[in-house]
């Protein structure tokens, strides 16, 4: 006699509860990869649903118009379940790319510090892209992070605004040897804005700009 064991499908989330860096619908878990996945979803609001299909219900009912946080905004927030304060996120691979209007919010105790690490592993960590979109990153320690054409922490796209709050990026490297690898740290695309805040940008590795670096 065959035996299935039917597990049903997590609900998305924009509440990060698991340190470890996985896609798994079924874990009852939000990894911060699958965060990001969620928030760049634009069919995701107050009115869309999302179904269960081995349960046969809605396990999800959200909207049509990107807003995943049902705040009535276009900016999405990313944040983590306190039980993360002061635990690092270490990567297997470089985070999917934000396209659309998020926040990543990791000062947990709101006391203007990093609560939550993102190592890189030898990958690049964030990067965001979109026209006209904005971003914002607080409260986060970027490190680890490897990129050959810059940006490993962060590398932002053309024509973004990106706010950079209570953060630190330390110990990220351009790893290329052209003045093309620019910016260890974060690579700041044509046309776009970065405002970095009450942050730390400090022994990150580049041929230019190992801290910031600007692309034509």
């Amino acid at each position: 006699m065959l035996t299935f064991i039917v597990a049903a499908f997590e609900t998305p989330d924009l509440v990060v509860t698991t340190t470890v860096d996985i896609v798994d619908p079924l874990d009852g878990e939000t990894s911060l990869r699958e965060a990001i996945e969620f928030a760049n979803d634009p069919t995701v609001g107050p009115d869309a649903e999302i179904e269960d299909f081995f349960l046969d219900e809605i396990i999800f009912s959200g909207g049509g118009t990107g807003d995943a946080d049902g705040d009535g905004t276009d900016n999405d927030t990313i944040t983590f379940d306190p039980s993360l304060a002061g635990q690092t996120i270490t990567l297997n691979s470089a985070l999917p790319t934000l396209t659309e209007d998020a926040t990543i919010y990791g000062d947990l105790d709101d006391d203007g510090t990093p609560d939550i690490t993102i190592d890189g592993n030898g990958n690049a960590v964030l990067s965001v892209s979109g026209v006209r979109n904005s971003f914002v990153f607080d409260g986060l320690n970027i490190t680890g992070g490897v990129s050959k054409s810059g940006g490993a922490g962060l590398s932002i796209g053309s024509d973004v605004a990106v706010t950079v709050s209570n953060s630190v990026f330390e110990g990220n490297s351009a790893s290329g040897s052209t003045f093309s690898s620019a910016g260890g740290a974060i690579l700041v695309g044509s046309n776009s804005t970065l405002n970095v805040e009450n942050s730390t940008i400090t022994g990150n590795d580049a041929f230019a700009g190992g801290g910031i670096g600007v692309g034509d």
